[in-house]
């Protein structure tokens, strides 16, 4: 593996563990903003409809289905990430060579 490749692998098992971490230890907790914002009397109003409203999915109230969420989307967005790195880089070097 091309060290580049271990690097990404490397942040990518980072961020997997961080969703863990964060859908168990952080799935019951309250909104800190929220909760400070309720403190103050502060009432914010919406510009536009939430699609998701209180920050939930229906149907994802397990925890487990959240973890699958989670890590399922985290691969996701380092696969795409990582397509576009490679693709700028192959334009680069066909712009350099020629």
């Amino acid at each position: 593996m091309k060290n580049l490749d271990r690097s990404v692998f490397y942040g990518l098992i980072i961020a997997l563990v961080f969703v863990v971490i964060g859908t168990f230890f952080l799935y019951e907790s309250n909104e800190t903003l929220d909760v400070v914002a309720e403190h103050l009397g502060v009432v914010g109003e919406n510009i536009i409809a939430a699609p998701f409203p209180e920050y939930t999915i229906p149907g994802f109230d397990n925890v487990w289905a959240s973890l699958a969420l989670g890590m399922i989307s985290t691969i996701i967005i380092f696969a795409v990430a990582y397509g576009i790195g490679k693709l700028i880089a192959k334009i680069r070097t066909k712009s350099v060579t020629s």
